[in-house]
């Protein structure tokens, strides 16, 4: 078992959020578990984000890096971390005080368990807090068989959160990164995905984190969501088949349903239908058809989504 003060490090990727930078590095300095560094990656922001971080002087481990995208300045600051635990913050969401004590305690409990998540409490310009209910319950998630054998996790009684709602110990983490560096947008999907198909693991349904909704999401905001969400299972899917050959069902799963949103919404790029067609000549001919089934069975299943979101 695990020390019980590991080190933890906090990882916090920006890009031109000089509005929200300095609150979510103060939301981490807050915390009630102090043995903890914080590192944070600028991924060559062009406001006055750099100057705001440098400004913490030594309190933080500042990476400023030239504009590479999310799974460059992902891949970066875990490459300068040194904790056995990593937790992650989106520039423009907060931690809750004791985010990291019950991360910490949750792993220490569960020695079994290769990550931990939790919930978050959404904060809108509309509603400064939406209204949601958390049952405070900690539940172990084992998900490897269900991944292995292609399924999707929609029957969990809480969702898979993003970025900022994800820790894993750092063993499992080297398994996972570094992420591919194409895959420059939702990147935590790529996370949650590989970890869930690898390991079991702790989920919290307590609000540890703030996730600011503010019109200027690079994803939850935009306006172009099932295309970014269609690359992004393109990617996902290409990068796990070929780095995690025991989830390649999953894979393949993941490659229709962005397959299935590009013949809805047209505007695949070279780069995309490059992995499809590798994608698609390194298996067999029944899974090829397969992929295509269900791509069919999403293309059908489009509307049907949009409407519910």
């Amino acid at each position: 078992m695990e020390d019980f003060q590991p080190l933890v490090s906090v990882i916090i990727t920006s890009y031109n959020y000089e509005q929200f930078i300095a609150r979510a590095i103060d939301s981490v300095l807050e915390q009630t578990y102090t043995s903890t560094e914080i590192i944070v990656v600028d991924d060559g922001s062009q406001d006055n984000s750099i100057k705001i971080i440098q400004s913490y002087g030594n309190k933080i481990i500042p990476i400023l890096k030239s504009n590479g995208g999310e799974a460059s300045a992902t891949n970066a600051g875990m490459a300068a971390s040194s904790g056995s635990i990593i937790c992650f913050l989106d520039a423009d969401d907060m931690f809750s005080p004791e985010k990291v004590a019950n991360v910490v305690n949750a792993l220490r409990i569960h020695p079994e368990s290769g990550w931990c998540f939790h919930s978050l409490q959404v904060l809108s310009k509309t509603n400064p807090i939406k209204e949601e209910t958390f049952t405070g319950n900690v539940q172990i998630w084992d998900l490897v068989d269900s991944l292995k054998k292609g399924k999707m996790t929609t029957h969990l009684s809480k969702p898979v959160p993003p970025t900022s709602g994800l820790s894993f110990r750092r063993s499992l983490l080297k398994q996972i990164l570094p992420i591919p560096e194409n895959i420059k947008i939702v990147c935590d999907s790529y996370m949650q995905f590989v970890a869930l198909g690898l390991s079991k693991g702790v989920f919290i349904d307590l609000p540890l984190a703030y996730y600011r909704h503010h019109g200027n999401n690079a994803y939850a905001e935009n306006p172009q969501k099932p295309l970014l969400e269609a690359r992004m299972h393109v990617l996902t899917g290409y990068w796990i088949r070929l780095k995690f050959p025991s989830l390649s069902c999953f894979a393949d799963n993941i490659m229709a349903a962005g397959l299935g949103t590009y013949w809805k919404l047209g505007k695949m790029t070279p780069e995309e239908q490059e992995l499809v067609n590798h994608h698609l000549n390194s298996v067999p001919l029944y899974k090829k058809w397969e992929i295509y089934l269900r791509a069919i069975f999403n293309y059908a299943l489009f509307e049907i989504r949009q409407k519910n979101v």
